[in-house]
């Protein structure tokens, strides 16, 4: 079985969001694209690209990551959120 923790948000601010819609969202600032429309690494490169604030390294980094994440994680996938303010988590 694998788990995937997710912290929605760096205060857990989009716990509720999150939970709501059934779905995880990257909450980097400046990143305003619906992410599940990209279709291969160069559009991703891109629009890493895009947030402006981050150096070619860390937008390769970011890049990779990603397509670990969307690739192993799929919906049936159990992922773990937690709220630090309360030190709780919920499936």
């Amino acid at each position: 079985m694998s788990l995937w923790l997710v912290r929605a948000g760096k205060e857990g601010q989009f716990e509720e969001k999150f939970l709501d819609e059934s779905r995880i969202y990257l909450t980097w600032s400046k990143l305003d694209r619906d992410l599940s429309k990209i279709k291969d690494k160069s559009a991703l490169q891109e629009t890493l690209e895009y947030r402006g604030s981050a150096t070619k390294n860390a937008v390769c980094e970011y890049q990779s990551q990603l397509i670990v994440y969307s690739e192993r994680v799929k919906r049936s996938t159990d992922k773990l959120t937690y709220n630090l303010s309360e030190f709780e988590h919920r499936f």
